[in-house]
């Protein structure tokens, strides 16, 4: 379907309208044909012909594109942002799996004898390495563009962190804060998940990995309160692992600090570092799940459920506590039974006493992660469903579809065990307090 034949035929039917309105028309009309799999002609020709006037062709199209919100919700989408489709920017979905192999490496000349610096030469002998004086610098020269993310794992960058170690989670305005701590130990993720939010949120054309782990446990043994803190917000907490090995270092370093929970979460099972040494008893290592039909559907190279909960049971075994995030949880047809069917298969290979806790969060996203979800993933369904501005200005499911989901997949973990701990994540009061799940803490 081509954005420019909607234009050229809205223009057509109505020649009147201006630029504006015809935007309107042409994201609302591409997404109803997107969504039924018809034709840009059915869509305009359903709209009744004594409908001249541009709101009343807007409230038609709208309530075909939004059937199950009512109209105070309808009226909660304002903005209907330009369709920017260029196939160019598609994702390779041919591959089979994930493939790390970088084709350069620029690395910092400050940290150019560091033992990562050595150990990447080590590991990828064939690999050019450049060194470069800053990656601040470097990246100033070279204007950025989906194409350099869509190729990040050609290039990776070891760097010297001098002020970025430790961040509070950023949670949106009005979200109940659940009180989680952010080690930034580099930015961004070979995997292609449809819904990531790192593709519009980071401007980096490689992946960035700091070299400096060592300042990095200087500042969590700073830390003297109670904190739960992990590594899984700017990149895949174990993707790197057997290039970085960071794990091997954080572990015994944080073991004799109760005080401390510290979590690794991941979609891989690129455990064999946490197996290698003895665990942690607050160490946590964390998945995030969906069902299989999600992850096939849009969770590229990633591992499967299967794998993920092997991963689970061995790290379980080993005397790792295991957790569970079902973030993004994403609406479809046979949503009910097969998440329920995911959370028993999650029962039936790991002990319950050994969950640290669970987090539910349902799919959300800016307008601009929409549209560059839109070119990256021409052939998404997600965005099909309906999204409403949400009370952070996000596009959200509206509050009884939200609520449904946390009610369905809350009562199914409650029929295993009522002791796991779960949580909302990125929700506000209100959604805690219908969900009754008021205690963030954990």
């Amino acid at each position: 379907m081509l954005i420019n034949s909607i234009q050229q035929k809205t223009k057509s039917k109505y020649p009147k309208f201006g630029v504006n309105k015809v935007q309107t028309m042409t994201r609302l009309v591409y997404e109803i044909a997107k969504r039924d799999h018809i034709s840009e002609e059915e869509v305009l020709n359903s709209i009744p012909r004594h409908l001249i006037k541009f709101d009343q062709i807007k409230a038609c199209l709208l309530k075909q594109r939004y059937p199950n919100c009512s109209k105070d919700e309808i009226s909660q989408v304002k903005i209907f942002p330009s369709l920017d489709l260029d196939p160019a920017l598609a994702v390779d979905l041919n591959r089979t799996k994930l493939k790390i192999k970088p084709q350069e490496f620029l690395i910092e000349k400050a940290v150019k004898d560091s033992r990562l610096a050595k150990r990447v030469s080590q590991l990828f002998p064939h690999t050019p390495v450049h060194l470069i004086d800053s990656y601040n610098s470097h990246i100033k020269k070279n204007q950025f563009s989906i194409t350099n993310y869509n190729h990040r794992l050609n290039q990776i960058f070891v760097v010297q962190e001098k002020f970025n170690y430790i961040t509070p989670c950023p949670c949106t305005k009005d979200c109940v804060c659940c009180g989680y701590t952010i080690l930034n130990c580099g930015t961004g993720c070979g995997f292609e998940c449809e819904y990531c939010f790192l593709q519009s949120y980071t401007n980096a054309p490689g992946i960035v990995i700091p070299a400096n782990i060592e300042d990095y446990l200087q500042k969590i043994g700073e830390i003297t309160n109670p904190t739960r803190i992990g590594t899984g917000q700017f990149t895949d907490s174990l993707i790197f692992d057997h290039i970085t090995e960071y794990s091997k270092e954080i572990i015994p370093f944080v073991r004799n600090k109760p005080h401390i929970q510290f979590e690794f979460k991941t979609k891989s099972n690129n455990i064999t570092n946490l197996l290698s040494i003895p665990a942690a008893e607050n160490v946590v290592a964390a998945w995030s799940i969906n069902p299989p039909r999600l992850i096939d559907q849009c969770e590229h190279f990633t591992a499967s459920l299967q794998e993920r909960l092997t991963a689970a049971k061995q790290c379980q075994d080993h005397g790792y506590k295991v957790a569970f995030h079902f973030d993004p949880i994403i609406y479809f047809d046979k949503w009910k039974e097969e998440y329920t069917q995911v959370i028993d298969d999650i029962f039936t290979s790991v002990k319950a006493e050994k969950i640290a806790w669970i987090s539910l969060g349902t799919l959300r996203m800016t307008l601009k992660q929409k549209q560059t979800i839109e070119s990256r993933f021409p052939q998404n369904t997600i965005l099909d469903q309906e999204f409403i501005c949400g009370f952070d200005d996000k596009l959200r499911y509206n509050n009884v579809l939200r609520a449904e989901l946390y009610q369905t997949l809350l009562d199914k973990i409650h029929q295993h065990s009522k002791q796991v701990h779960v949580y909302l994540c990125m929700e506000d009061q209100a959604m805690h307090k219908k969900c009754n799940c008021d205690n963030v803490t954990v």
